[in-house]
């Protein structure tokens, strides 16, 4: 029989693990290194918290070197079971390749996250 004490220690250990799962390596093609585990190869940045959690979102650096005319959406990391996706035109894409800083915000799940894409 399991007491209250054990059912209370697993709770808990589930509760912590949660959070660790759902960023493990939730992303698409048009986000390499989104997820927790990945690397990014290019420009990752982490966007505000917002509800007590955030999201990473890796701008690929093909997407740098050679900014698509129609611009990119990426999706963001998995946390908190969403994601969140945000939208660099050209011009933006150029702007950080050239080493400046775009401030976007995400699509909305109810909530949004803001994050500032630039190189490191």
């Amino acid at each position: 029989m399991v007491t209250r004490r054990d059912f209370l220690k697993s709770s808990i250990a589930t509760l912590v693990l949660i959070p660790l799962v759902g960023c493990s390596d939730d992303d698409t093609p048009t986000n390499p290194g989104a997820g927790g585990g990945a690397t990014c190869e290019g420009v990752s940045s982490t966007g505000s918290n917002s509800g007590g959690h955030a999201h990473t979102v890796c701008v690929a650096s093909g997407d740098l070197t050679s900014p698509p005319a129609s611009g990119r959406t990426y999706i963001t990391s998995s946390n908190a079971r969403h994601t969140h996706s945000i939208t660099l035109s050209q011009a933006e894409l150029q702007t950080v390749a050239s080493g400046g800083s775009v401030n976007v915000k995400s699509s909305s799940a109810g909530h949004t996250h803001d994050f500032v894409i630039q190189q490191a």
